[in-house]
């Protein structure tokens, strides 16, 4: 295997080095996902994350605060990820009938069958990633290591 990139010559990397590979997965992960899912659904892994995150929420809404607590990101990220998925009718945003001031995002019915679509792609595509690579008991452990490493911070996983 050619090494185009040696980030780690010369490093004391015991902390640095299962980082940065962690890095390079996500990117991986994040460009082949998301360009197979792009072409068969029209959206992008971190918009299915998104429709996911409102999903499996109590009574399927979440504000866009709650949202951006979940994904890690800013509430105007959520907002500027949530405008193309409501002029494409897949979520929609729903006022709250105490307070005016705050609205959840929610999926229609067409973002709920799309999503059901992409779950499945999803699946699939995550079992062809880590299959060749990791048997049944390395899967539950690494996620299991994942999920030590970022319970410790704000947002709940999927």
């Amino acid at each position: 295997m050619k090494v185009y990139c040696n980030y780690n010559a010369g490093m004391d990397n015991s902390f640095s080095l299962p980082i940065l590979r962690t890095l390079r997965a996500s990117a991986l992960i994040d460009e082949k996902f998301t360009g197979a899912l792009a072409a068969l659904h029209g959206v992008s892994l971190r918009e299915v994350m998104l429709m996911l995150y409102v999903k499996n929420a109590p009574a399927s809404k979440l504000s866009r605060i709650e949202l951006a607590k979940r994904l890690c990101v800013s509430a105007s990220t959520v907002t500027r990820a949530t405008r193309p998925l409501e002029k494409i009718g897949l979520t929609a945003s729903q006022a709250d009938s105490r307070d005016a001031r705050l609205s959840y995002v929610v999926l229609t019915s067409a973002g709920s069958k799309l999503l059901r679509h992409a779950e499945k792609s999803l699946e699939q595509l995550s079992r062809e990633f880590l299959s060749p690579s990791l048997a049944e008991e390395e899967r539950a452990q690494f996620a299991q290591i994942l999920s030590t490493l970022t319970s410790q911070f704000p947002g709940e996983p999927l």
